[in-house]
């Protein structure tokens, strides 16, 4: 136990020291002799206030943030004992109406952007009848409140030093900022709601990502794109200037040598001028002067944003479609959704369960607010993302059709509309809409059997009623 408790303390400070170190080093190359960093005016130290002011500032930052966790609790998991869904347990009772009158998921949700958005984040639980928020929690009468907070308001006090502690080297306590900001005529004054408190570990649930060398600091999100960001607000803020500066380069009046042109001239000409960039005229009077127009010359800044945009899409893992919204592709589309669905059941597993979740379901099991399951255990069941939507279901469907009717004039089997909707569209083989009459459909290659072979669809009666039809003509 000492040494697993020893070896954690030096991997913290390790972790600590390196990060510091390297902060320093990045971007020199040429034995120092060039720092593109600073070339190039990224910060070599970051900070939460960084993270906080992209994520609020910059569009494709805060879905940086946002998109992950929006997507792993878009469709909350089921909780549950056992898999009858007719035996509601005890346990499953009291978990849906927590869930219900607590609004735990959508909690949990926050709690998952806002430690994506710093190194880690906590979910303070409001336990009623359980003494100062500065003790551990021994018994609770009940929860009455969940509410989160960023590393910026919640900062670890001190870690358990207790050696035969297995939580040694973890928070002990953390200091909460209550304060809430308000505004006021344009204004914004803090006001200081409640004090800062000291929180006991056992009323929090520490969340972190991306976790190295220690079990509290993850990596926020921003920071391995943190540079490509800045390269995009450069890329889309310079072609705006570029095409503010270079649609219009303006008028060249060029005076005739020849012509009395005195300051009251030259102050109408001016005038002129003025009113026509502003839109107050469309003419300018040329007695003397001849006009000409500088031209125009805009570039496209497409390809410099797709290099970046492709760039962070593969840092963070989701894909150009999702980070942008775009709905351009189908397939492409198509592909991406499955990506990103399968990343995001992977996210599911890994971290919102093991790390959110459960978490907060063992802390109400520990104090007697969820009884305990009869086998010690529960289940949680995620809803498939990967499962197809109506779009498609309906692609393949067509495809499936556009086959069929491809072989059709090279097959002699056919195949019934309901036995189409069955063995082909996995659908019922019954509809009232449908005419019963068998409608030849001929196919060439059948689905697989259960032997595993493919063979010829048919019906083998409307088959032979079409031998027979054939043989009369």
């Amino acid at each position: 136990m000492k040494d697993i408790a020893v070896k954690r303390l030096k991997a913290l400070k390790s972790t600590i020291l390196s990060r510091a170190k390297l902060s320093g080093m990045l971007g020199e190359s040429f034995k120092g002799k060039r720092d593109t960093y600073e070339v190039l005016g990224y910060p070599k130290t970051l900070t939460f206030d960084n993270f906080r002011d992209k994520y609020i500032r910059q569009d494709i930052a805060s879905r940086i943030v946002d998109a992950p966790a929006k997507a792993s609790w878009s469709l909350p998991p089921i909780v549950r004992e056992n898999d009858d869904p007719k035996d509601i347990t005890k346990f499953e009772e009291e978990w849906n109406e927590i869930v219900k009158s607590l609004k735990v998921f959508h909690y949990m949700e926050r709690v998952d952007r806002l430690a994506g958005l710093g190194r880690y984040a906590v979910m303070l639980i409001g336990f009623g009848g359980s003494g100062d928020l500065e003790r551990a929690v021994s018994t609770a009468k009940s929860v009455n409140f969940l509410s989160t907070f960023s590393e910026k308001t919640a900062c670890v006090q001190n870690l358990v030093d207790d050696l035969n502690d297995p939580r040694f080297g973890l928070p002990k306590t953390y200091t909460i900022d209550l304060s809430t900001e308000l505004t006021d005529t344009g204004r914004t004054r803090a006001v200081q709601a409640l004090n800062t408190k000291i929180v006991h570990w056992t009323r929090m649930i520490h969340v972190a990502e991306d976790l190295l060398e220690d079990e509290i600091f993850g990596r926020p999100r921003l920071e391995r794109v943190y540079n490509l960001l800045d390269d995009l607000v450069k890329i889309a803020g310079g072609s705006a200037e570029t095409f503010w500066q270079a649609a219009d380069r303006g008028l060249h009046i060029d005076l005739d040598k020849d012509m009395p042109f005195d300051v009251d001239d030259e102050a109408a000409l001016g005038d002129e001028i003025e009113e026509y960039y502003n839109n107050l005229r469309r003419w300018i009077r040329t007695r003397g002067a001849t006009v000409k127009s500088l031209g125009s010359e805009i570039g496209d800044p497409r390809g410099h944003f797709n290099v970046n945009i492709s760039l962070i899409s593969g840092a963070t893992g989701i894909p150009q479609r999702i980070l942008l919204g775009s709905e351009r592709g189908q397939l492409a589309s198509g592909q991406d959704e499955r990506a990103w669905a399968e990343r995001i059941r992977e996210r599911q597993q890994s971290f919102a369960e093991p790390m959110i979740l459960r978490p907060f379901i063992d802390r109400l099991i520990e104090f007697d607010l969820l009884t305990e399951p009869k086998e010690g255990d529960y289940e949680v069941v995620w809803p498939d993302l990967t499962t197809l939507g109506e779009t498609g279901k309906s692609e393949i469907a067509e495809r499936i059709a556009k086959a069929v009717k491809a072989i059709a004039e090279q097959n002699d089997k056919v195949v019934t509309k309901a036995e189409f909707r069955e063995r082909w569209l996995g659908l019922p083989a019954e509809n009232p809409d449908l005419n019963d009459e068998p409608d030849p459909v001929p196919v060439m290659i059948a689905p697989p059997s259960d032997s595993g072979s493919g063979q010829a669809v048919g019906d083998d009666d409307a088959t032979a009623e079409a031998e027979e039809g054939r043989e009369e003509k």
